[in-house]
């Protein structure tokens, strides 16, 4: 099952949202790749995603023309057909994609649904693949000396 690596609900946009939340948004987080859902708070069936620096251009694009609790189209500036794969997808092939396909970022959804259930960006997965890499070779190296 697809765990590794994985940002569960992570932070997800509507299609309309308002410009406020969108600065909370780049604010507050570091990553550059996020979910696009109908509706945060009714519908998080994904619709695509949008990159950091596309957010950033369609708020200074509307600097002065918006009022922050306005809704902007970040429908507009999103990826229609983001990388997409169903949390029962085996980690294998989901490395294998990253390092075949040269993937940033990888949106999980809900077995048999569109919904989203998280994320797996291409540092993450690396890094939580050393990780796990290590602890074999620690599990293995305890094995030799007798301890397990």
């Amino acid at each position: 099952e697809l765990d590794h690596g994985m940002h569960f609900m992570p932070v997800c946009l509507s299609e309309f949202e308002e410009a406020d939340f969108i600065e909370q948004v780049l604010s507050k987080t570091e990553h550059n790749g996020f979910p696009v859902v109908k509706d945060r708070a009714t519908d998080v069936t994904l619709t695509g995603l949008v990159k950091r620096r596309d957010l950033q251009a369609l708020l200074r694009e509307k600097e002065g023309q918006v009022l922050l609790n306005e809704s902007v189209n970040v429908a507009s500036v999103m990826e229609l057909s983001p990388w997409c794969t169903e949390e029962s997808t085996p980690a294998a092939r989901v490395y294998s994609w990253f390092v075949n396909m040269g993937m940033r970022h990888l949106v999980v959804t809900i077995d048999g649904t569109q919904e989203v259930a998280g994320i797996v960006t291409r540092h993450d997965w690396y890094e939580s693949m050393i990780n796990w890499e290590s602890e074999a070779a620690a599990d293995r190296d305890k094995k030799r000396k007798g301890g397990g």
